[in-house]
Order: C-alpha cells, then structure tokens, then sequence
C-alpha cells in the first residue's frame, strides 16, 4: 500500500497498460487479467478490478482495488495443455501403429498371390522367350518379321523383368547383414548409371562425407534401394536437371545413424500421393512405365534393416528421398 503502480507490474508498460484501460473504461476496470510482480521477482497472473482515485479538483491522486491470483488456474491450464499434448501424441502413434500394421498385413496378401502367380508365368514365358530366340536367329526368317519378333521379344523381356520384380517383393527372406560403406556402395551404384545420366543432360552433384562409419546391411540389398532411388530421380527430370546425393552421420536420441538423402529438381511430389508412394502397385509413371513396386521394395528393404525411408518435396521444386540406416555395431 503507498507504493507507486509501476512497481507492483511486472514492467512500467504494464502499468500503463492497465491505467489506459481505466481511463478508456471512465475510470474503473473489471476483471482485467495482467501480470504483477512478487517482492521476489517472479511473476504472478492476476485479475484484477480498479478505480482511479480523484481529488477535489478533479485531478488523479491514486488507484484503489483488488487483484485475485490466478496461478491455480494458469497451472490446471498448464496441466490440461499438457495432457492434451501427450494424448495427441499418443493418437498420431496409435495411428502410426495402425497404418503399420494395415501395410504388413497387405503386403503378406499380395506377397503370397504374387509368388504364386509369378511362377505360373514364368514357366509359359521361358519356352515363349527361348522360342522367339531361336526364330530371330533363322536365317530363313523375312526381315519384316524378323522386327516383329524382336519387338515382340522386347515386350517378353519386360513381362520377365515385371515378374522377377514380383518375385522379388514377395520374398521374405531376412538381409544377410555385414559391414557396408554406404558412401561405396553409393559410388558404385552411380557408375552403373553415369553413362545414362551424362546423355540425359542430369548434372552430379555428390556431397558423400568422409569417414562415414559403417552400416549393418545387405550389400546387394542396398545396393538395389540406391539403384532404385537413383533411377527414379532421372525418371522425375526428363528434360535433364540436377541429381543432388549426400550422405552423413546423424544421431538421433543417443542413437547413431548414418543418412542418405536423394534429391532431384523434378517437378515434386503432388501432395495427395506424398502418403501412397510406399504402396505397392502405386505410380505415377506413365502406362507400361512402371510397375509400382520399386519404393515398395526400397521400403521393405530399408524397414528389415531397421532403418527408415521418408520423401519429401523440396522448396523451389522437386523432390528428396531419405533413408536412414543403424551404424554397425
């Protein structure tokens, strides 16, 4: 009591704050939620109601009124907040868990039917590929069909190449893991595709650190979920552009990990297919382009590595795929 406004607030706009409301208000407020300042230092939420005091010539002489502590209440809002927050938390997981779950139950569906269908063609389509071979072989053969049949043979090649990957998606066999430089096997995986990045018009730009430590991997594994992201970056840039690769150590929640990141200037991900990418059968490609299992199988991959593998767009166009994998150990 007796002391000037200003040092009650938790600053002199404070209190100034509060004396311009009552001068807006004719002289009084109600319930006007502020800050003040404790004879310790800290602050303390208050409602407060407050009359200026005038004298006999009118003038302001003083302030009069009460304040009521709202600390209760602001922790209980605190608390609500906070039980809030961990109860969204706890949904996204569940569903994470859920959209998990739903994704391994249809993958062991169309592994099984695949399996068994890419058998029962590749047996027919064998004899089919061999006999064709033998046909374009005849010297006797006319040159007109003789390019009939070799167009005929491009097309058994792709069915071959559709079902092998078929095949390859439905096996469930578990990496047979050693000590893998990822940064060499991104390097060796890009000599297999420099020739036709280099007539594609697709600049190389390689940040691979130094020194990178090892992952416990598959090596052949690996290798296809590079080969795969490399070739999907030259699909999304037709017209040439810049293939950016980089690799580096990361940690996360005391855990080392080692990152690949993939990055085209495409022309990006639509954002209603961000969150089907992964599934099988899913493309964007062009009829008889693709067959929408390549992200499938890099994640399948990555997922029995105990890794992970996310896409993104990236600012200013195009798009980026990164995996992440466990530092051998």
């Amino acid at each position: 009591f007796g002391q000037r406004v200003t040092l009650l607030y938790e600053s002199e706009e404070r209190a100034k704050e509060v004396m311009r409301q009552m001068r807006k208000e004719d002289g009084a407020v109600s319930a006007f939620e502020t800050i003040l300042r404790a004879k310790d230092g800290s602050q303390i939420p208050v409602l407060i109601s407050a009359s200026i005091l005038y004298d006999e010539e009118g003038e302001e002489a003083g302030t009069v009124g009460f304040n009521k502590d709202l600390r209760e209440r602001t922790q209980a809002e605190e608390e609500r907040r906070q039980a809030h927050e961990e109860l969204k938390q706890a949904y996204e997981a569940m569903e994470r868990t859920q959209a998990q779950l739903v994704r391994s139950e249809k993958l062991a569906s169309v592994g099984k039917l695949t399996a068994g269908v890419s058998h029962e063609i590749l047996n027919p389509l064998n004899i089919i590929m061999m006999s064709l071979q033998l046909m374009i072989k005849d010297p006797d053969s006319h040159p007109a069909t003789t390019d009939q049949l070799r167009i005929l043979q491009e097309q058994a090649d792709r069915i071959a190449k559709i079902t092998q990957n078929l095949l390859y998606f439905s096996r469930q066999r578990e990496p047979e893991r050693r000590r893998i430089d990822l940064g060499e096997i991104v390097t060796q995986t890009l000599g297999l595709l420099e020739r036709e990045l280099t007539l594609d018009n697709i600049e190389l730009d390689l940040k691979l650190a130094e020194g990178l430590p090892p992952v416990s991997a598959d090596q052949h594994q690996l290798q296809q979920v590079v080969l795969n992201l490399l070739t999907n970056a030259r699909d999304a840039m037709p017209e040439g552009g810049r293939l950016s690769l980089s690799t580096k150590s990361v940690q996360t929640n005391g855990q080392k990990f080692v990152k690949l990141r993939v990055e085209d200037t495409g022309e990006g991900i639509a954002p209603e297919h961000l969150g089907k990418l992964f599934d099988p059968f899913f493309t964007t490609k062009g009829e008889g382009e693709g067959t929408g299992l390549g992200l499938s199988i890099c994640q399948g991959i990555v997922d029995s590595h105990g890794g992970s593998i996310r896409a993104e767009n990236v600012p200013g166009g195009g798009a980026a795929f990164i995996v992440r994998l466990a530092v051998y150990s």
